[in-house]
């Protein structure tokens, strides 16, 4: 499996070339963006970094806090480069120590740089409480609900604490900065909806979503507000907002009970299917939604030479190439990097302009197709694939070779200058090549050497 990912990884560095042109490919321009209510107006897909403390486990936790400030400090340096931000959430613990360390103290200083980024600090927590100076073992009873206030309690407590040390004077209300929430506890969906609601903390950190990944592949690609039913059903009764988007990227393995696989390649592939989703609504003028993708991590995931310290900043830059910064042909922006609040308040603004419209639901409890809310056939054809190589291709085409999800090549392609015809036959040969539609689902043969492509995005395999 090592030896897959290094040749994934090396192939990507080749540039193939594709007729008629040999140029590199260059980046739409991006003129004004289009205004809400327009034709064809789509709200970009925007793109959260995530990152929270966990709970300090054993150890010797002063050093671990020193390193994870590093880490976190070197997260936020890379997403400047890239114009994006960090959403930062952190368990009472690490405040203990920012309260500590006082305003002129390496974890305030951290937490200005996230506010500046994000604009936000919220308290995330597993099952922990405080006992004691930096002594926060599990709540003996986590289906309790006294217990379970009791960990509610001591971290969004120990979180305020240490935003009024890091942020004097409050730049705003306390409650606007703490906006977010991610917690473990309580297990009971109902339980968790009471708390947030006495809370007035509006919008869920992303996690429980993730769920929809065993179904599909991929994940929600819309906030919405979830049912105490169904997680990945909607209310709109519901009080918060569940915010979207994926794990750790650069890992593979299990996370909230379900195998997931965000490892550089495997993420760019899933911002190409949600990609081709988005362009199918701006193509056809459909309702518009809010669109998320992104990654959670934590400040332990970025020490020198671990996976996700390696891809992400790769990561940034395809999406800089390709689409972050880009605009469709009438000026519709693609995609913008955000945080965890921004999403929220935008789609607050979405709810205001769509009263009692549905964001997204999906009421079954395994794979159905009937009430997948996106393009059937362009997720047969990209659900599990991986990026291999960027494709140079005439101006105004776009051209990516994947691996399927069964180790087959393909191309993905489509076009928003007009038909062109694209030599693909280095890649599969000479002879004849299928092309399916994204959009359609319709299927039809071409020579390997004059592939046909057009707006709609299209899979050519052999």
């Amino acid at each position: 499996m090592a030896f897959v990912a290094r040749f994934v990884s090396a192939l990507a560095l080749v540039p193939l070339l594709v007729a008629p042109s040999s140029a590199q490919a260059s980046p739409l321009p991006a003129p004004p963006p289009v205004p809400r209510g327009a034709l064809r107006y789509e709200p970009p897909i925007r793109i959260i970094i995530d990152c929270h403390a966990d709970p300090f486990f054993g150890g010797d936790k002063p050093a671990v806090y020193a390193q994870w400030i590093a880490n976190a400090n070197w997260l936020i340096d890379v997403l400047d480069q890239h114009g994006a931000y960090v959403s930062w959430g952190e368990v009472g613990e690490f405040g203990e120590f920012v309260v500590e360390g006082g305003t002129g103290g390496p974890g305030a200083a951290l937490l200005r740089r996230a506010y500046q980024s994000g604009g936000a600090i919220f308290p995330h927590s597993h099952s922990e409480y405080r006992a004691g100076v930096h002594q926060w073992p599990d709540v003996p009873q986590p289906s309790d609900p006294a217990w379970v206030q009791r960990n509610w309690d001591d971290v969004i407590g120990w979180t305020e604490q240490a935003i009024l040390v890091a942020l004097t004077p409050l730049p705003e209300p306390l409650g606007e900065i703490r906006c977010v929430r991610g917690a473990h506890l309580p297990g009971d969906e109902y339980q968790f909806h009471a708390l947030m609601a006495s809370t007035a903390i509006p919008y869920r950190e992303a996690g429980p979503d993730e769920s929809f990944y065993a179904y599909f592949e991929h994940y929600v690609y819309h906030p919405y507000r979830p049912s105490p039913a169904n997680v990945l059903d909607e209310s709109l009764s519901t009080p918060f907002v569940q915010l979207t988007h994926g794990p750790v990227i650069g890992l593979a393995g299990i996370h909230n009970g379900v195998f997931q696989d965000y490892t550089l390649e495997a993420a760019k592939a899933q911002f190409l299917l949600e990609f081709v989703n988005w362009r199918h609504r701006w193509r056809t003028g459909a309702p518009d939604h809010e669109w998320c993708f992104g990654g959670g991590g934590h400040p332990s995931n970025y020490n020198p030479g671990d996976a996700p310290r390696l891809a992400l900043p790769p990561l940034l830059t395809w999406l800089d190439t390709w689409f972050v910064g880009q605009a469709m042909p009438d000026g519709t922006r693609i995609a913008e990097y955000s945080s965890e609040r921004r999403v929220g308040e935008a789609f607050l603004a979405w709810e205001a302009a769509h009263p009692g419209e549905s964001s997204f639901r999906y009421p079954a409890t395994a794979q159905d197709y009937d009430w997948y809310p996106w393009l059937r056939p362009a997720h047969e054809e990209l659900h599990g694939s991986r990026h291999v190589a960027d494709l140079a291709a005439p101006s105004g085409v776009r051209a990516f070779r994947l691996q399927s999800a069964s180790l087959a090549t393909i191309v993905l392609a489509w076009s928003d200058a007009g038909w062109t015809a694209l030599d693909l036959s280095a890649i599969f040969g000479a002879g004849m090549v299928t092309r399916r539609g994204l959009e359609s689902g319709s299927s039809a043969l071409a020579a390997s050497s004059a592939v046909p492509i057009g707006g709609e995005p299209v899979v050519v395999r052999l």
